[in-house]
């Protein structure tokens, strides 16, 4: 959950924000010359340097401060929560930034009246708050908040469908219709951690794929040799030579999902895109049109990746901090489980675990 969006496009518009804050400076400046109580350049040195001392001491640190809490206020409803914890940080930037810039508004006056100071500074910060958000939003992609949200269906085969996924340093599964199983803790990861299986001569095994570092193996025998652990085709280049494999790299982690069913039984194409803009898109084959579910904005930028095709038109796919189960024929969205990297493993029980 970075400040900064992965696209380059975000990059430029969030680099400019630095140069947005003493632009909107003479915001407050013509609030002042509306009111008769500008001192002419003298105000806009005042304000100018108002907006510099208030982007770089408060805004940038409360949207550090923001963006760490916010997986934790997010708690297990994200898309009902965060469209109410956005507009409580709004407003908590709002008053923030106003008190600070209220003795700079009162240096800036004519006639210096503390409480007329307050005013016009919440003024002039409302004014500028609306424009930041017009600069913004359109450049937002918020598809994921309007899903239709609801039940998904289940299949026959769903009891012999085992999830794992990394949550916290711990590793943790679950059936489609059961509960969670934890089975091992203190793991270190980061963000981008994700699992994969690979056989063995006794079955499969669970490994974890961390950028910069060799697997690990972090669980034996998870499911027989007969059980189906799909991943996604990755493309590795080595001796000029392009090779397909079955474990994917870690930037390979979008595109086309993995399959328990292929893809050309499925009158829906899928493809995780690279950048958070992108998001999920979902292709109808027989003309019927399309979707797309995406979170990006400046604060909060979520990466649909590693994907998994499910029987009866269904998709496990990671966004942000969660797993979430997408009907690719509904459109209905709920969320699955809070984690990262998940491995599906079809046709395998419980009792085969050790």
């Amino acid at each position: 959950m970075d400040l900064l969006s992965s696209s380059p496009l975000y990059a430029v518009v969030n680099a400019h924000f630095l140069l947005a804050g003493p632009i909107l400076g003479l915001v407050g400046v013509g609030v002042l010359r509306l009111h008769e109580a500008t001192r002419g350049w003298r105000s806009v040195v005042w304000l100018v340097g108002a907006k510099a001392v208030s982007t770089v001491g408060l805004v940038f640190p409360l949207a550090v401060l923001f963006s760490g809490l916010l997986p934790r206020l997010l708690g297990a409803n994200p898309l009902g929560r965060l469209p109410w914890i956005a507009m409580a940080y709004g407003a908590l930037l709002f008053l923030a930034t106003s008190l600070l810039e209220w003795p700079f508004f009162h240096r800036a006056m004519v006639v210096r009246n503390g409480l007329e100071a307050l005013r016009l500074s919440l003024r002039a910060n409302a004014v500028g708050l609306v424009l930041l958000v017009a600069l913004y939003l359109p450049f937002c992609s918020l598809s994921l908040l309007g899903a239709e949200r609801g039940a998904v269906g289940v299949s026959p085969g769903d009891a012999g469908t085992e999830i794992f996924y990394l949550r916290e340093g711990a590793l943790v599964g679950r059936n489609l219709d059961g509960p969670e199983v934890g089975f091992a803790s203190g793991l270190a990861f980061g963000g981008d951690a994700r699992l994969f299986a690979r056989r063995s001569e006794v079955g499969w095994d669970l490994w974890l794929q961390e950028r910069g570092q060799a697997p690990r193996l972090v669980r034996t025998a998870i499911a027989p040799d007969t059980a189906q652990a799909p991943s996604q085709a990755a493309l590795h280049v080595k001796l000029k030579q392009s090779v397909r494999t079955v474990e994917p790299a870690l930037p390979e982690t979008q595109g086309k999902p993995a399959e328990c069913v292929p893809e050309g039984d499925s009158a829906w194409a899928v493809h995780l895109g690279q950048w958070p803009q992108d998001g999920l898109r979902v292709t109808s084959r027989d003309l019927r049109g399309g979707y797309r579910l995406a979170l990006d904005t400046p604060l909060l930028s979520w990466e649909a990746r590693c994907g998994t095709r499910l029987p009866g038109e269904r998709l496990l796919f990671q966004m942000g901090p969660y797993l979430w189960l997408l009907d690719l024929e509904t459109q209905r969205l709920r969320l699955f489980a809070k984690g990262q990297g998940a491995q599906v493993v079809s046709a395998v029980s419980r009792s085969t675990l050790p």
